[in-house]
């Protein structure tokens, strides 16, 4: 299967050198003109993408559990950008304070994470740390009336 792909390959490129052996001068020149302006047009667009994910990143306004995440859900379409730069901040600061608003999950918050619920209690405690069972024997009682069982510790 590598082979084959590995031969298509090859071919692809001999077919392209024998495309271009044809053309004329400026025909090649038109050719490496549009090739050349298809990857300015990439690279135009990566800059775009970074430099708003840079801004939507670098924006201490809202703190986010995820960021990641964050970003994929928050609408940056008509956040503007010039040279890598973001030329109108208040667009890009309102579309983060309209997701933290529509998603309130996203948002981290200064507050402490709520404690985690204590053990339940154990067999032949009073429940809920409540007052003592009325119908469990009291062992120091028992131990008066009972000397033997001093010895012996209580569950």
């Amino acid at each position: 299967m590598a082979e084959a792909e590995r031969e298509l390959n090859e071919l692809r490129e001999f077919k392209k050198k024998a495309d271009e052996s044809q053309l004329s001068d400026s025909e090649k020149v038109k050719a490496a003109l549009v090739t050349k302006e298809q990857e300015v047009a990439a690279l135009q667009e990566t800059t775009r993408r970074l430099a708003i994910h840079n801004a939507f990143l670098s924006s201490n306004s809202v703190i986010w559990h995820d960021a990641a995440a964050a970003l994929k859900l928050v609408d940056l379409s008509a956040v503007e950008v010039k040279d890598g730069e973001v030329t109108n901040p208040d667009v890009l600061k309102a579309a983060i304070e309209k997701l933290a608003k529509d998603s309130p999950w996203l948002v981290a918050t200064d507050e402490p994470p709520t404690p985690k619920k204590k053990a339940p209690p154990k067999s032949g405690d009073a429940p809920q740390g409540g007052t003592p069972d009325p119908t469990k024997p009291d062992f120091e009682k028992l131990a008066a009336t009972y000397p033997a069982l001093r010895h012996h510790r209580p569950y």
